[in-house]
């Protein structure tokens, strides 16, 4: 297999710092104050300079600080807090949010038509009263930094991406996310490709009409306005049109990005021609700020030049920016089939666990299997059939699941959810892999599963080589240590 040529990775650079329209000068509003106030349902909101909440449970507060419009409001706003916040306000009107129930930091494109004046920027967000080792309440006095200005060019930059989402033998697909509503270009070699016309904040672009097998090198440019920012240069490579595969799967990359990172680094050196993952990315999919900082920053050296296919886990909280990241043909096809050389993975969002004979997912299942021609089968879902771990083997998956992938004779079904590695070999088949040591807190062995065969505690990844003949797993420790291996015989259909 020719290795993938890793690209410099570059971060986003402003081309261009002007502003990005004439814009009303927003100043704080002389002689007001910060206020709070709880949020009840049917109560009016009663603002108070100082606020302690003194008994336990979660309230949701709202806070106000006033600013002063001196001039008529001609372009965007941009609104920032200290923390991560679940709704934004302006004199009571909702600023409408990127995707419904996340929590920003940053909201930009503020255009409501404000008259110059005093307004009132609002936001809200949960605070917990808990109680210490002896059982009293620990007061909380909530607070909260606000600030609203003009949007200038310097706020434009290229983030969340770009992510390779999905490649074939004469396409890929790559995703972003600006902090502007902004139109972005994608430049692969001499040709330029866009999601169309107009502005947003979260992109999708198909390249196609290229060639099986070969190095692309592509450049992101977001514009919005006479600001410009670029990405890259990098480097991917198109899907193989023959035989032979490598690739990777790991997953449960939450709550620890050094050491995602360090597994990110580790699959690099394998060269894989795509990764897979078994969800739980980041550990709340409903707060903004964490898929840069817990996904994306420690993976942007193999998510920017190598295919990435994740599954969705219960820490995504099936919010839709997962859809929007990890694009597919459409919005919301959280199933799918793809089939990368001598390979077929059906990949299932799992997160009901209610297999049932009859059951939707499970009909499209062995459609899909009953029609496969590949010589190997993977099915990849979060939830794992097998396991010894703190979660267990899933009822529903184990008598439904594994026996229609035995009947098709699928090769094996790689899940997470459990933070270790394991390999579980039951009678009949498939093998049953669980990779969910990502950089999630490691799980001890503490339920039964007698087809257990490998199991270990540690960060882990692994590596499958697929050809005609067979293919093989090899399992590795984050430093390398090769933890456990298996191969397949190709599978006649």
């Amino acid at each position: 297999m020719i290795g993938l040529r890793k690209a410099a990775l570059a971060t986003s650079v402003l081309l261009i710092m002007q502003p990005l329209g004439v814009l009303a000068r927003v100043i704080p509003a002389a002689g007001e104050e910060t206020r709070y106030a709880v949020v009840a349902a049917g109560e009016p909101l009663a603002w108070q300079g100082k606020l302690k909440l003194e008994k336990p449970g979660n309230y949701t507060v709202r806070v106000r600080v006033p600013f002063t419009i001196e001039q008529p409001q001609k372009a965007p706003l941009i609104a920032t807090a200290d923390r991560d916040m679940s709704g934004w306000f302006i004199d009571g009107t909702a600023i409408p949010l990127p995707v419904a129930r996340m929590r920003y930091r940053t909201v930009s494109g503020v255009a409501l038509p404000l008259e110059p004046g005093v307004h009132m920027l609002e936001a809200t967000w949960t605070v917990t009263v808990a109680k210490d080792d002896t059982g009293k309440p620990v007061a909380v006095e909530p607070s909260a930094d606000l600030k609203i200005r003009e949007q200038v060019a310097s706020d434009l930059a290229i983030t969340t991406g770009p992510v390779i989402c999905q490649a074939t033998t004469n396409s890929f697909t790559v995703t972003c996310r600006t902090t502007v509503p902004a139109a972005v270009d994608l430049q692969v070699g001499q040709k330029h490709f866009s999601a169309g016309p107009g502005a947003g904040l979260m992109h999708t672009i198909k390249a196609d009409g290229l060639g099986p097998d070969q190095a692309q090198q592509y450049l992101l440019t977001a514009s919005a306005g006479d600001a410009k920012v670029q990405a890259g240069p990098f480097t991917m490579r198109t899907m193989p049109d023959g035989n032979e595969t490598v690739f990777a799967a790991t997953g449960d990359s939450r709550t620890q990005p050094k050491i995602w990172g360090e597994i990110c680094a580790a699959i690099l050196k394998h060269q894989p021609r795509f990764v897979l993952h078994t969800g739980d990315l980041i550990a709340d999919g409903r707060v903004d700020a964490l898929w840069d900082e817990s996904f994306w920053i420690p993976a942007r050296d193999m998510v920017a030049t190598v295919p990435f296919y994740p599954i969705m886990g219960n820490h995504e909280q099936d919010v839709e920016l997962f859809d929007h990241v990890f694009a597919l043909e459409k919005v919301g096809q959280r199933n799918w089939t793809q089939q990368i050389g001598p390979v077929l993975l059906i990949a299932i969002d799992g997160k009901d666990k209610g297999w049932k004979p009859d059951g939707p997912a499970t009909t499209w299942l062995e459609a899909n299997l009953k029609s496969a021609t590949a010589p190997y089968i993977f099915l990849i879902t979060h939830y794992p059939a097998l396991s010894s771990s703190s979660h267990g083997s899933d009822p529903a998956a184990k008598n439904v699941i594994l026996p229609l992938l035995a009947k098709y004779k699928a090769t094996a079904m790689i899940a997470g959810h459990d933070h270790c590695y394991e390999r579980s070999e039951p009678e009949g088949g498939p093998t049953t892999i669980t990779a969910g040591g990502g950089g999630a807190p490691l799980y001890e062995a503490s339920k039964a599963n007698p087809d257990s065969k490998v199991f270990k505690s540690v960060y882990n990844y692994v590596i499958f080589t697929a050809n005609a003949q067979e293919c093989t797993m090899h399992a590795y420790s984050i430093d390398g240590t090769e933890i456990d291996s298996r191969t397949w015989p190709a599978v006649k259909r």
